[in-house]
């Protein structure tokens, strides 16, 4: 399944940097293709210094996604979180088992619940502490769209996030 046209939708609201990003690695974790053709067209950085997406191999360990997810599932493994574990049961899948591809300046982080197959793995928000945490049906590419088009809000992100004219600034190695 191609994002191309949550893609389309995605940079015309927010256009991604002049200069093509540098290619997407594989990882030890499989991503979704939808996440892959996101990379090909802004590459690993920030959406209005705010909410990152990640990418594999990219030398920065907090922004690759092998590496955010091997931390971020070892804090979530130990921790009792019981409603955020009831969600994810439903799904047949425990927290050690997300893939995480996005986290915000407030320590909030954007996983994958990997089921079934890659391009139909929902997204799951979990806020900093694991205090809230919020599903949706959909890839990175449309999280990203319907934040920042503001279609979908969440108060697990600040009001003042997006800003009304989006802007993303790509890693820099």
């Amino acid at each position: 399944m191609s994002a191309a046209p949550e893609l389309s939708r995605l940079i015309a609201l927010c256009p991604p940097p002049a200069a093509p990003p540098p290619r997407v690695k594989q990882g030890r974790i499989p991503i979704p293709s939808a996440h892959t053709e996101l990379l090909a067209v802004y590459g690993v950085g920030c959406f209005d210094d705010f909410l990152s997406i990640y990418g594999n191999g990219v030398g920065n360990t907090c922004l690759d996604i092998s590496d955010s997810t091997a931390r971020s599932t070892k804090i979530l493994a130990g921790k009792a979180i019981p409603e955020l574990r009831a969600q994810l049961d439903a799904f047949g899948a425990r927290p050690e088992d997300l893939v995480q591809w996005g986290g915000t300046s407030n320590a909030d982080w954007l996983f994958w619940i990997p089921v079934g197959e890659p391009e139909t793995w929902p997204t799951v928000v979990v806020e900093a502490g694991q205090l809230a945490f919020a599903v949706l049906h959909r890839s990175s590419t449309g999280v990203l769209l319907d934040v920042l088009s503001r279609t979908w809000s969440t108060p697990i992100f600040p009001d003042d996030f997006p800003d009304d004219f989006p802007a993303f600034e790509p890693y820099r190695a």
